[in-house]
């Protein structure tokens, strides 16, 4: 018999969760980790964090986090209307 795993929260992991988990990439991975997610608040998401880095590359543009990095790829790119939980508002009074 197998043992259960318990995760930080108290919750029984799955199995199959963390065998797929191991397969991922570091930029799934960290946004797995940090709860990356659809957004329901209109003032606190990515594009109002600290550590968005707005950029163009040709004709596009793009949305990258600071603490995520940049690998020039699209594994590595955010979207303006989702939320982690490492967000960190974007402190107006020091400009």
């Amino acid at each position: 018999m197998s043992e259960i795993e318990i995760d930080l929260w108290g919750n029984e992991i799955n199995p199959q969760i963390k065998q797929n988990y191991n397969k991922m990439g570091y930029c799934q991975k960290f946004k797995y980790d940090n709860n990356y997610r659809p957004c329901e608040s209109k003032d606190k998401k990515c594009g109002t964090c600290k550590y968005i880095v707005r950029g163009k590359y040709h004709s596009k543009s793009y949305n990258k986090c600071r603490l995520l990095g940049d690998s020039r790829s699209m594994s590595t790119d955010i979207r303006v209307k989702y939320i982690c939980n490492l967000h960190e508002a974007i402190d107006k009074t020091t400009d």
